[in-house]
């Protein structure tokens, strides 16, 4: 039998799955600034839902850091 997690992993696994990951994230302010205790209460819940999934977990701080320094970014606009 297997267990929540893996289900839960087949499911967002797929690509409807990452969308609805990334829109239920986004609900949970985990890409937001965190500006009243409701946020933050939000924000945690992101972290648990991350948690269960089995990828905010210590054995992944590497993968992490590196899966967030290599995606692109904007390059801010100077004057001059």
């Amino acid at each position: 039998m297997d267990s929540n997690r893996d289900i839960a992993r087949r499911v967002y696994s797929s690509i409807e799955g990452r969308a609805l990951l990334m829109d239920l994230l986004n609900d949970l302010k985990f890409f937001d600034k965190l500006e009243t205790e409701t946020d933050l209460a939000l924000h945690n819940k992101s972290l648990d839902l991350l948690f269960k999934l089995g990828i905010w977990q210590e054995h992944n701080i590497a993968r992490i850091v590196n899966a967030l320094m290599n995606m692109p970014y904007m390059k801010e606009k100077t004057d001059g």
